[in-house]
């Protein structure tokens, strides 16, 4: 008879120790204070004004997850580590890996969220929304951007393609639209979102130097007018997951009209494989819509394909980004 292990269910048990534990070095700045010099733990607790032992057992477990090379008892940063998680890196990833704490509590639930169905609060509702989002958008702009960055350049945007109109639908920081504006001087946005979230967007935009080529409109994506024939580009970042099927389906025959002839829609998501057998993160991600969300979930690529052929969109194709998932890209 084959001989079995726990050690992976064992593992599994305590997963949500690394995270926390990466938070943590994140709050504390052991990262930068490796990256500065202070390689012992010793010399890092100083810094940090922390307690040595547990400096030392967070950046043994860092090291064990690849993060950080031990030598003795000194610690370096692997290249990984000194691009993302090191403050005054251009690609500083800290605040995403942070928003962990604002997602973590309704974990505690997951079990009553798989009897009824129902998450324990709704975060995309406005009541609880609003407050949720102003925290967590700049959070995960170190993520976005850089994917908003990828989009714009594949979409030939500032050489071909000039003097856009951008329609940013749940525009957050503007990541998508600022990306886009970057890229090509003579274009436009618009930005939609809650009032409360577009101060940030606002915020963002000026930090950028776009902020006058913005149009900002307040409301719900669900309920705002787009209009007809009135962008090039529509952007719908990281906002189907939230939406679930049947809203996500609305969108898209609200914004097929709003697009101009030629124009196209971007989708940027967690898109699963068709049979939904990985990758994992897709798969995870849809269980952080079970908690937070009422019909909220990740949808794969033939599922999206189905829907915006419904809506009226022709060509439909995949652009490679630095996201966790191809961007979809649909024609009108």
């Amino acid at each position: 008879m084959e001989s079995v292990s726990p050690e992976r269910i064992m593992q599994l048990m305590w997963a949500y120790v690394p995270p926390r534990a990466l938070a943590t070095a994140l709050d504390l700045g052991m990262f930068t204070h490796i990256a500065h010099g202070r390689d012992t733990a010793a010399a890092v607790a100083a810094a940090c004004d922390a307690d040595p032992r547990a400096v030392r057992m967070i950046l043994d477990l860092i090291a064990a997850l690849g993060l950080l090379i031990k030598s003795g008892d000194r610690y370096a940063l692997t290249p990984e580590s000194e691009a993302y998680l090191v403050s005054d890196s251009e690609r500083y990833m800290g605040p995403f890996v942070q928003h962990l704490e604002l997602t973590w509590p309704a974990y505690g639930q997951l079990t009553e969220a798989v009897q009824h169905g129902r998450p324990p609060r709704v975060l995309n509702e406005e009541e609880v929304g609003e407050e949720f989002f102003v925290k967590l958008v700049p959070m995960i702009f170190p993520m976005t951007y850089p994917q908003a960055c990828a989009a714009a350049e594949g979409l030939g945007l500032g050489n071909g393609t000039r003097g856009v109109t951008v329609l940013d639908v749940g525009a957050g920081t503007g990541a998508w639209s600022i990306a886009m504006l970057q890229r090509d001087p003579t274009a436009r946005a618009i930005a939609v979102d809650w009032p409360p979230v577009l101060e940030v967007t606002r915020q963002f935009t000026q930090r950028f130097g776009v902020a006058d080529r913005y149009e900002y409109v307040a409301g719900n994506l669900r309920e705002v007018d787009y209009g007809e024939g009135t962008c090039d580009i529509a952007v719908l970042g990281h906002i189907c997951h939230s939406e679930g099927e049947a809203q996500s389906k609305a969108l898209f025959g609200r914004l097929h009209r709003a697009l101009r002839p030629g124009g196209r829609l971007v989708i940027a998501d967690m898109v699963p494989d068709d049979d939904r057998s990985g990758p994992m993160f897709p798969l995870i991600f849809a269980i952080n819509m079970l908690v937070h969300t009422e019909e909220g979930d990740t949808f794969t690529f033939g599922e999206y394909t189905a829907w915006l052929k419904e809506a009226g969109f022709g060509e439909i194709t995949t652009l490679e980004n630095p996201g966790p998932s191809p961007l979809i890209v649909a024609s009108r």
